[in-house]
Order: C-alpha cells, then structure tokens, then sequence
C-alpha cells in the first residue's frame, strides 16, 4: 500500500445496516446509497377489502421492503402510494412492474410502479 493510503475497511453502516467497504464515512454513504434502489408504487381504484394486504405480501413474497406509504379513499376510490426499497428484490424492477399490473388487473386496480428518479424526474417542477 502507497504511504498515506487508507484501506478500505468493511463495517456496517448505519443508515442501511448492511456491511460496506469504505475509506471514508462519505465514501461509506455513497457506496451504501448504491446499494439502495428506490421505487414509486402507486395503486388506484373502486376500494375493496384486502388491496393493501395483497400488494404487501407480494412485496414480502419478493424481499421488497416498503420504506413509507400513503393510502386514503376519495369519494369511495382508494388511493396509495408506497416507496419501496428494490435493493434485496428477488427479481428485476421490470419483472415486478409486470407482476403489480398483472395483480392490479386481478384487483379490478391500476397498479404501477417507477424507479425513483424518474418518478422525481417527471414530478419536477
């Protein structure tokens, strides 16, 4: 190793307990935020008893936690919007894309789902 150098030492971060390699505590954040990929969902529809409970146990069936969400019902439409963490998902974001529409068309709801920064993208003001 060159004078000065600093190894990359492995330690849990913090922010999403998981073990990263870092020189540096920025350095740490920055791979760590690699690691996390964020996703917008959003289902709309005639409300009905169990929506919330069957997009969750997908979401548990393929690793994928759910970070926040937002639900209410509008003159008997529900509405929810959920940020999800992607990073541990067992298949693809399109794979899950595909899936939620197929479980939305099964609901008799509009399920969609976008990564995160093009969510942010198009939402900019």
């Amino acid at each position: 190793m060159a004078a000065g150098a600093t190894a990359a030492v492995p330690r849990v971060c913090g922010v999403f307990n998981r073990t990263c390699k870092a020189v540096s505590g920025n350095t740490m954040i920055r791979l760590c935020e690699e690691y996390q990929m964020n996703a917008i969902i959003t289902v709309v529809g005639t409300d009905q008893v169990g929506i919330i409970a069957k997009v969750s146990t997908y979401l548990a069936t393929h690793n994928i936690n759910i970070i926040d969400i937002s639900q209410t019902i509008l003159s008997g439409n529900f509405v929810m919007m959920m940020m999800v963490d992607l990073s541990g998902s067992t298949i693809s974001i399109q794979e899950n894309k595909t899936a939620l529409e197929t479980l939305g068309v099964e609901l008799g709801v509009s399920i969609s789902m976008m990564h995160e920064r093009v969510f942010a993208a198009m939402h900019r003001i």
